[in-house]
């Protein structure tokens, strides 16, 4: 991103060339990173793993436990975060970048926003790394909810200091919004919309790893697979419906995604207290492990 904003700086309309340059070193890089990880050595347990199971089984396996109940509920969680990716990753920006009463940076706004977006996600990983003992004590859905509050925040600063055809085209001085755009509180929302982001995944993976131990390559197999799918569905209709719509769908989706993802969370808490006596396990031992 900072790479982009040097080469978008002072371009209100991307040249080519300029286009190209950067594709080319964002693909020189995407290069060396991918080959960086298949020059890795594999671990000894993952090699031993492997020549015990078979990719049959462990689609499955996968698919077994995606048929469960909890898996079943979490995937409206993982469905929304499929669509908040997009809108971080591709759409807010490309408004961005169309809204034409941004000024001529506007472009270069865009990766500045999008840079504000990954502070968002340092930040709040960093956070709740450090105060990962307070959501041992109080469980993992107080975090999502104030990331499904910190959502609506942003996505309401956005919907009013962006036109609603800024997602379809390059927009004019007659496309209003309904409070003049200020590339401040663009840049606030885009940093708020990536420390909410952080919120929902940083619990995730956390619930995912804590209450699926003995499955847990499966349940984030599942994971991704459902975000990804969401993530391309949004970028499908992206390029056809105005904001408004496109926040509304992401304000339903982090309701019935913080909604559901408390369902599971609290739910496995009381499963754990009840069976293990009021010792409050949930953290230590993996809920799926009792009877049912």
């Amino acid at each position: 991103n900072i790479f982009a904003y040097f080469m978008f700086n002072g371009e209100e309309f991307i040249s080519s060339s300029v286009r190209t340059t950067v594709v080319v070193v964002l693909l020189a890089v995407t290069s060396a990173g991918t080959l960086s990880v298949l020059l890795l050595r594999p671990t000894p347990w993952v090699t031993a793993q492997s020549n015990n199971d078979g990719s049959a089984s462990a689609i499955k396996d996968s698919v077994n436990l995606f048929l469960t109940k909890e898996m079943l509920v979490l995937s409206i969680t993982f469905f929304y975060t499929g669509l908040q990716f997009s809108m971080w990753s591709g759409v807010f920006p490309t408004c961005i970048g169309f809204t034409y009463t941004l000024g001529e940076n506007r472009k270069a706004l865009s990766m500045i926003c999008m840079i504000c977006v990954g502070s968002g996600e340092v930040l709040g990983g960093s956070v709740f790394g450090f105060l990962g003992h307070l959501t041992t004590k109080w469980g993992k859905y107080p975090v999502v909810i104030f990331g499904c509050a910190l959502s609506v925040v942003s996505y309401t600063l956005i919907f009013l200091n962006l036109p609603s055809e800024s997602p379809l085209r390059e927009t004019g001085p007659e496309h209003t919004t309904i409070i003049p755009s200020n590339p401040y509180l663009v840049a606030f929302a885009a940093f708020v919309m990536g420390f909410s982001d952080s919120c929902f995944n940083t619990q995730i993976m956390s619930l995912l790893g804590d209450a699926f131990k003995t499955q847990s390559s499966s349940a984030f197999a599942i994971y991704k697979f459902i975000q990804s799918l969401s993530s391309a569905i949004a970028f499908f209709y992206s390029p056809y419906l105005e904001l408004q719509w496109q926040l509304l769908i992401l304000v339903v989706f982090a309701f019935a995604g913080t909604a559901a993802f408390c369902m599971v969370d609290g739910e496995g808490r009381r499963k754990v207290n009840r069976l293990s006596g009021g010792r409050g396990e949930y953290f230590t031992k993996s809920y799926e492990t009792f009877p049912q």
